[in-house]
């Protein structure tokens, strides 16, 4: 497996101590990483390598960090294979090698003032996460999505990504995080348009006119070449 020194417990820690709500945590899945759900494990091969591709570059998740206000412990919080699933943060990132062939964060800057924490904290919440195994589980994220309708936020169907494929249904996820944080819209512009390889956004232009943004990439995991 491709392994990487940036992803050390040292720089782990690091990322911990600094991770704020918000932040972005980008991932260039491995395939074979996928292999329990053949058509996405499928569709990830045909996408990454189907063209002689080299797999490198190609964004394919995301994931978002919510920074507990009442323990200052930080979280990632995915939306992924049909589920929304909470890990320690720390925790996370050392798990990535096992996952993925390159990760990056992207750092978000909001606006001053606003209660980022007690925001999100009403989104976490709203999604009632039970524990399994050492992270937490939302129910299946087509309940979650119901859970999150009366939250001050717009969403319609499909806002967690349950009604998108892989690499959309990622992106839809941090699209409602957004929205219940008072950054994007419900607007056009911040629909989720997720393209193949993606590390930056659709939504960054609609970021950028609520006063918030999101900093170039920092690299956690990447492949040798």
């Amino acid at each position: 497996k491709p392994r990487s020194t940036m992803a050390s417990a040292a720089v782990a820690a690091s990322l911990d101590r600094n991770a704020q709500t918000g932040d972005l945590v980008v991932f260039n899945q491995r395939c074979d990483a996928l292999v329990r759900w053949l058509p996405t494990a499928a569709a990830c091969v045909y996408r990454k390598y189907g063209l002689s591709n080299t797999g490198r570059g190609f964004f394919d998740h995301v994931g978002v960090v919510y920074r507990n206000p009442a323990t200052d412990v930080p979280w990632v919080l995915e939306s992924r294979l049909g589920s929304v699933r909470m890990t320690p943060f720390e925790d996370r990132i050392l798990s990535c090698p096992d996952d993925s062939l390159e990760v990056v964060i992207r750092r978000l800057r909001v606006p001053k003032g606003l209660d980022r924490g007690g925001l999100a904290s009403a989104f976490v919440t709203a999604l009632a996460l039970k524990p399994v195994s050492g992270s937490l589980y939302s129910a299946p994220v087509v309940e979650a999505e119901r859970r999150v309708q009366n939250l001050p936020m717009t969403t319609t169907r499909g806002a967690l990504g349950s009604d998108g494929d892989y690499q959309r249904r990622s992106v839809a996820f941090v699209v409602a995080f957004y929205r219940a944080l008072g950054i994007l819209t419900s607007r056009e512009g911040a629909e989720p348009r997720a393209v193949d390889g993606f590390s930056s956004f659709a939504f960054e232009d609609e970021l950028r006119r609520h006063g918030a943004r999101l900093e170039p990439d920092i690299h956690v995991l990447q492949m040798p070449r």
